[in-house]
């Protein structure tokens, strides 16, 4: 992501190194550039996850990472229809999230991530341990790909336009 204050990377951080403290064998990886970028890696270094998170910087093979992920944090103060979201949904990661602008119409929360209303860090990292422990990680695997698809693919905007139009078309020739 684009580390920059409204994508909160204190916040991911914080959040992230409480999860580490519940669970010792995460880790953590940050793929993006930004003009925090020298904060951010002060503040790896204060709070002892040198050598825990890792700092990938800007990549244009961003599947290859994801690929590599088990869980998907995102905690940005605003945001819009969140394409990253879709994309790890359809790499199979489970998203948690904070619950801000578009992202409740990406991640179905229980299904497909954890939504959580505020900024706490600690109910952050709550939402990653459980999600990280859950019996039922594969299955939100499973339905995080199939929500990407199912509602984001190229083929699936394409019906739900064609749809609209229909709908518009019976509509104004009901009227005639």
């Amino acid at each position: 992501f684009r580390i920059e204050a409204g994508k909160r990377p204190e916040l991911w951080l914080e959040a992230f190194s409480l999860a580490h403290e519940k669970e010792q064998r995460i880790r953590g990886v940050l793929v993006g550039g930004g003009r925090m970028l020298g904060a951010v890696k002060e503040w790896i270094v204060q709070r002892g996850l040198t050598g825990t998170v890792y700092l990938a910087g800007e990549s244009d093979d961003v599947a290859a990472w994801l690929s590599e992920m088990d869980v998907f944090l995102f905690t940005s103060m605003t945001e819009g229809l969140p394409n990253v979201l879709i994309e790890a949904q359809g790499f199979g990661l489970p998203v948690v999230s904070t619950n801000v602008g578009g992202v409740p119409e990406v991640v179905q929360d229980e299904e497909t991530g954890i939504l959580v209303s505020s900024s706490s860090a600690a109910e952050l990292s709550q939402a990653i341990v459980r999600l990280l422990e859950s019996p039922k990680l594969g299955e939100l695997r499973d339905k995080s790909i199939s929500n990407a698809r199912d509602n984001f693919s190229v083929r699936s905007m394409i019906q739900k336009t064609e749809d609209i139009y229909s709908r518009a078309l019976c509509s104004s020739l009901g009227s005639v």
